[in-house]
């Protein structure tokens, strides 16, 4: 079906490398199972110190998932770490665009798109993720590793180059998701909102 669930060591490093705070919106659409979410939701909670800051959090995480089945187990695993779940729902993110910006942009967006999805490229699924955010707001995926080396995903490159701001690109190993699925994947760091300058220097890592 596409769907690779999101080994947790990965998820709390993705939250550790971009940085969760207290007052974060923060959004993951394509939540699987809450794998992002329940890394970013623990790492508030370790910053919450009063019940005001506990509160402020559970109303913070938003999530999607297509998969029924699949949403009512993301709902399942925050509602065991203390709640967090009243935003996760279940549809289609990117037939749904206006549901990405409730009331407000997001902070930190979270990922690990379906792979090779026919009419769902990879890259709709980040574009979706980078439009969610506020200006200077930062994105954290798991994404495969084609949408940045394949020759027909060239001028998808250059575009988002001209939008966003890619900081760095970490090669995760090959056997990642195995026996579940075959993917060379790689965690892409980016910044929503803020044109690649000339002279940056990308982060480059496995």
């Amino acid at each position: 079906m596409g769907i690779v669930f999101t080994p947790r060591h990965v998820t709390k490093l993705c939250v550790d490398l971009i940085g969760v705070e207290v007052g974060h919106r923060i959004i993951d659409i394509a939540c699987g199972t809450g794998g992002f979410l329940v890394s970013a939701f623990d790492s508030l909670k370790k910053r919450a110190l009063s019940d005001s800051a506990r509160e402020l959090i559970r109303e913070s995480i938003y999530g999607f998932d297509t998969n029924p089945t699949v949403w009512a187990l993301s709902c399942l695993n925050m509602f065991f770490r203390g709640d967090g779940k009243s935003h996760i729902e279940n549809f289609s993110s990117l037939e749904n665009p206006s549901k990405l910006s409730v009331k407000n942009k997001f902070n930190r967006a979270f990922l690990n798109p379906p792979f090779h999805q026919e009419g769902e490229p990879e890259r709709d699924f980040i574009d979706a993720s980078m439009d969610s955010l506020v200006q200077g707001g930062i994105f954290a995926g798991v994404v495969y590793a084609g949408v940045f080396a394949d020759e027909d995903n060239m001028a998808w490159r250059a575009s988002f180059m001209k939008k966003h701001t890619i900081l760095a690109m970490i090669s995760l190993p090959d056997e990642l998701f195995y026996p579940n699925a075959s993917a060379i994947t790689t965690i892409m760091i980016a910044k929503a909102h803020e044109p690649q300058p000339m002279d940056s220097k990308i982060f480059m890592g496995r």
